[in-house]
């Protein structure tokens, strides 16, 4: 845990649950999935949502440095406000609200954004461990996660997600093309855990293509 201050305007348990980010912010930018140019995780309580700054150093991330608000999108703590983040609050919304996730991940790591270019439109790939987080599929089964395409116009990210959703609902990551991975499950863990099934599949398939195999 940090040795940081924390949050006097908020509860014991809602502290927590920022601690509780921080000690993942660490973890997440120590995999290379969180950097200071972008990449965030969230944690939803009832109608509440938690997030991680971006832009900043997020591996000396702080609770006072975490955002708050509703999942109707209106703020309730912040400390910081810029473009980046309101971009990223919306996305995140986005996710909660077509899911029913209780916890949402944003990477940007290297391999994430690289196999958006090797595959162009959908990320497939088979792997011994698919049936630990798929019931009912083996190790021959191809996995799919969707690749939507980006732009510099957020509307038009929502919108391409929202089509994607229509063909796409049972998932639980989704690419960006040429920007990095979503994530979500239940909770924090399930969520962390497909981020990091996915990542390591994204990690063997540009792998497999730097070896010609």
């Amino acid at each position: 845990m940090y040795d940081c201050p924390l949050n006097k305007n908020l509860s014991e348990k809602q502290n927590e649950t920022q601690k509780t980010l921080c000690d993942l912010c660490r973890v997440l930018y120590l995999e290379g999935w969180l950097n200071a140019i972008g990449g965030s995780i969230s944690i939803r309580d009832g109608n509440k949502i938690y997030m991680g700054p971006i832009g900043t150093k997020v591996e000396q991330s702080c609770p006072l440095e975490f955002f708050l608000f509703e999942d109707k999108g209106k703020f309730l703590e912040t400390k910081i406000k810029d473009f980046e983040f309101l971009e990223q609050k919306s996305l995140m919304i986005l996710f909660y609200n077509l899911f029913n996730a209780g916890s949402v991940i944003h990477t940007h790591s290297m391999n994430a954004m690289l196999v958006t270019w090797l595959y162009k439109k959908d990320f497939m790939l088979s792997n011994e461990l698919m049936s630990l987080y798929f019931p009912g599929l083996t190790e021959i089964d191809a996995c799919r996660v969707p690749i939507v395409e980006n732009s510099s116009n957020e509307e038009k990210v929502i919108e391409n997600i929202q089509e994607s959703f229509k063909k796409n609902k049972d998932i639980h990551a989704l690419l960006v093309e040429g920007h990095g991975a979503y994530f979500w499950g239940k909770d924090w863990v399930e969520a962390k855990g497909y981020a990091d099934f996915f990542e390591m599949l994204f990690e063997a398939a540009v792998k497999a293509k730097q070896n010609n195999l």
